[in-house]
């Protein structure tokens, strides 16, 4: 896999800052473990996280470095706990999207997007296998089938 960054002609800015972002984060080593690979916009760099933390933000000090004026100095928080890579906001202003959703605290799965201000942070390996679990609160489509099941009559039994 070429680790060179790719030009990203569809954004005007080119993000030469993103051309080598450093991770001050050491590999975990235990087993299962396995690195989050990231596919970061404007700029298509590639990133992998190879520790069980990283800080993404516009600071200097960051792990992954944003530097643009929507991304929070310390924007959000990868970690890896329990086999499985969540992101967790941290106070942004401008907060965390996942796939269109805003949140606060989620697991990442291969080909999730990660929107963090104008940038775009494609999971290429993350949590390997989704588990399915209850409604996420505040599910805008259970929200609207429970909508659709209050209008529609009620046949007596």
């Amino acid at each position: 896999m070429d680790d060179q960054p790719i030009q990203d002609s569809a954004h005007p800015l080119q993000a030469p800052h993103l051309q080598g972002p450093h991770l001050d984060v050491r590999p975990d080593g235990r087993p299962g473990f396995a690195p989050l690979k990231l596919l970061v916009s404007p700029g298509r760099t590639r990133v992998e996280v190879t520790g069980t933390q990283a800080i993404v933000g516009r600071h200097s000090e960051a792990d992954i470095r944003l530097a643009f004026p929507e991304v929070s100095r310390r924007h959000a928080r990868l970690l890896y706990e329990n086999g499985q890579w969540r992101i967790v906001d941290l106070d942004s202003l401008n907060g965390v999207w996942i796939n269109s959703d805003r949140m606060h605290d989620a697991v990442l799965y291969d080909g999730d997007r990660i929107r963090i201000g104008h940038c775009m942070l494609t999971v290429e390996q993350g949590t390997a296998v989704r588990v399915l679990t209850g409604p996420r609160p505040n599910d805008p489509e259970i929200d609207m089938l429970k909508k659709i099941a209050d209008v529609l009559p009620r046949q007596a039994g």
